[in-house]
């Protein structure tokens, strides 16, 4: 995983929670609505409490409710901003996935026998606009050598010099080319791959990245 703010600071956040108790491992992106130091200060202080409730909750669809309650509540701290969310906890032993979005992008999840993606489709509104939400989960079944690509929007709003964007579709493929590639690899290759189509271009968003390999 990676994060690259669009200037000096950036409003996106990755982060893994361990759990050894419970064999269950927390992966967690977002992305404020306001770029540079606005972004930052927002998600610095609503990061603080994706971390505590983690700590105190084992239902990624709780998570985000408690902790868009604390955030939508205090409307002072982001003044008409919110945050996308995708929030997955991973259970090693079942290789089951459970997640919980607040209207950030589905992860692509590429089935490594199949060789075909397969949509996770649960989603609700950002966090930090209505106090009282709840989030509804999905809990999907994954399987050794599946990898799954989480991302922010810099990452597929990514612009090129004459202007297009760099698009789902195009990191579909990188990913459908290259998914005999450990998660480190395939991850330098879709960094090499936005690099390369986006030019001299400068950054048009912070852009993170994640690509995980089911064991």
């Amino acid at each position: 995983a990676r994060s690259v703010p669009a200037k000096e600071v950036g409003g996106d956040y990755y982060d893994f929670f361990s759990f050894p108790s419970r064999d269950q491992t927390g992966l967690i992106i977002a992305d404020a609505s306001g770029k540079g130091l606005p972004g930052t200060l927002y998600m610095t202080r609503s990061r603080s409490i994706f971390r505590v409730i983690s700590s105190e909750e084992a239902s990624p669809g709780k998570i985000l409710s408690r902790s868009n309650h604390y955030i939508a509540a205090d409307a002072s701290s982001g003044k008409g901003m919110f945050i996308t969310v995708l929030y997955a906890l991973y259970d090693q032993k079942k290789k089951q996935m459970t997640c919980a979005n607040a209207g950030h992008y589905a992860p692509l999840w590429f089935k490594a026998k199949e060789k075909i993606f397969s949509e996770i489709k649960t989603n609700g509104i950002p966090v930090g606009i209505l106090p009282e939400q709840t989030y509804q989960e999905e809990t999907v079944q994954l399987a050794s050598q599946d990898l799954l690509v989480m991302y922010t929007d810099g990452v597929i709003e990514a612009k090129a010099e004459h202007g297009g964007m760099f698009g789902v579709e195009r990191l579909k493929r990188l990913v459908e080319e290259h998914s005999s590639l450990n998660a480190q690899d395939l991850f330098a290759k879709i960094q090499a791959g936005i690099k390369e189509f986006t030019g001299q271009a400068p950054p048009f968003d912070d852009m993170t990245l994640m690509v995980i390999r089911v064991k």
